[in-house]
């Protein structure tokens, strides 16, 4: 099976533990994955919201230099991508194809003069937000519920315009309609789930879901049990298909793909991690009784395709 996974806190765990991609540890490693025919992973820079400024930036670095020290000490196993024909090249290779991604804004350290050393890293989505506000605006737990700041639009403005992909998740609904008001670019939310299935804040109302298909983005199904049902703790896989279902009902079958939060969350017990994903798969075809080529189109190719036209 082919998988591509738009977002996972991994680089955060082996940045705190010091361990290898390769270890096996932790929800997802890459000797996880050997099921996989073809397997791309966003690998996400999350800044907490302690961080601000100069300070952030520099986190940032130390995330980001773990993914490019690990590509380059074993390109046998991954290889950091920064184009759609980057991801093609490490399909044909065989080898994991790694794309770095940042979650939180905060990471540019309040300035544009940060903005070409992200892009030049290879950061391809950006995660406004958070939960809490940043320079760029709130994020989804923000009581002020910040919109768009000044300094955002710039820095959307000049990222885009770089190639890098905005990315919703996590931001304020302010937040979320000021950007659709200031850019006509598609953008994704890499790991949210149905406000109307489970009702924590940051999954997304229909209204949202809705604006993503139009533009043609992309929604990541989050494994984040919290997220999944309520409560959280009774979460299973049979939660992830309930709003995989709804989502589909709703017209998103060219734009829903996965956005595990592998390292990030607890997920169902009956999922583990990145080694549940074929049993997951099997989940979805015995259940909702996809096709193999619908099946396909939500583990990989939906993702696989932005990715085509957009980097």
């Amino acid at each position: 099976m082919r998988y591509f996974d738009l977002h996972c806190d991994t680089l955060s765990r082996c940045t705190e533990t010091g361990v290898s991609l390769l270890a096996p540890e932790g929800q997802l490693s890459l000797p996880a994955g050997h099921d996989f025919s073809a397997w791309a992973q966003c690998f996400a820079a999350f800044i907490p919201d302690t961080l601000r400024g100069e300070e952030a930036f520099r986190y940032f670095e130390k995330l980001s230099d773990v993914l490019i020290r690990e590509a380059a000490q074993h390109p046998e196993k991954l290889t950091l991508c920064r184009t759609g024909e980057d991801i093609r090249k490490a399909e044909k290779k065989g080898v994991c194809a790694a794309i770095l991604t940042v979650e939180g804004g905060a990471a540019l350290g309040g300035t544009l003069a940060h903005v070409d050393d992200l892009l030049n890293r290879g950061v391809r989505l950006f995660t406004l937000t958070w939960n809490g506000a940043n320079e760029l605006g709130g994020g989804i737990l923000d009581e002020q519920n910040t919109g768009l700041t000044e300094f955002g639009r710039q820095a959307v403005k000049k990222l885009t315009q770089g190639g890098c992909v905005m990315d919703v998740s996590h931001a304020s609904e302010a937040l979320f309609w000021d950007l659709c008001a200031f850019s006509d670019q598609p953008f994704v939310a890499s790991h949210s789930n149905s406000r109307t299935i489970c009702s924590a804040v940051r999954n997304l109302t229909d209204g949202q879901f809705d604006e993503i298909v139009r533009r043609g983005g992309l929604v990541g199904l989050n494994f984040c049990r919290d997220f999944l049902r309520d409560p959280g703790d009774k979460a299973r896989i049979t939660d992830i298909l309930r709003h995989a279902d709804y989502f589909l009902g709703r017209g998103g079958e060219h734009i829903l793909c996965m956005g595990s939060d592998f390292d990030g969350c607890q997920v169902p017990p009956d999922l583990q991690g990145v080694a549940g994903i074929p049993l997951l798969m099997e989940w979805f075809q015995k259940e909702l009784r996809l096709s193999d080529s619908q099946l396909d189109a939500l583990f990989y190719r939906n993702a696989y395709t932005f990715f085509q036209r957009f980097s």
